[in-house]
């Protein structure tokens, strides 16, 4: 009875966990960065590199649409498994 709602809880601990960008900040260092903490540092006193900006974000948000595409039904079931009665 909790499948389903284990299932969704666990598809947002991924996709907040995915994008944590003050634990990679303190983790990483040096020459290893993870994509959220690299794309802050795009953004340079001269200016922003925009392009390399957008195409961060869009590699990095692309494994967790493809991973949400795949697991949707899981996760609308365990939304709303508890909202109606049956």
């Amino acid at each position: 009875m909790t499948y389903p709602g284990l299932i969704a809880v666990s598809i947002f601990v991924l996709i907040f966990s995915w994008n944590e960008l003050l634990f990679s900040l303190i983790l990483t260092g040096g020459e290893t960065r993870t994509l959220p903490v690299m794309i802050p540092s795009l953004v340079l006193h001269t200016g922003t590199l925009w392009g390399q900006v957008a195409a961060a974000s869009i590699i990095q948000s692309i494994p967790v649409l493809v991973f949400i595409f795949f697991i949707q039904k899981k996760l609308v079931q365990g939304l709303t498994f508890g909202a109606v009665k049956g």
